[in-house]
């Protein structure tokens, strides 16, 4: 398994991925890493620091997701 995750958003919400559904070029973890900003509110890219410090944050810091 592969984990994945932003700090930036979160250190405990991340997305665990099988390696055997890994592809060569690794499309697939882009793919899923944009879905999980997606998933936070956040324009995939490059950072947005403004983009990130708005972000509706929990109490512990963490980034609410699926909302």
């Amino acid at each position: 398994m592969l984990a994945i995750w932003n700090e930036d958003l979160s250190t405990r919400y991340g997305m665990w991925i099988r390696v055997k559904d890994i592809d060569p070029d690794y499309k697939n973890i882009q793919k899923w890493a944009g879905e999980l900003l997606e998933r936070a509110s956040v324009s995939r890219g490059p950072a947005n620091l403004e983009e990130l410090e708005s972000l509706d944050r929990d109490i512990r810091g963490e980034v609410k997701f699926d909302d």
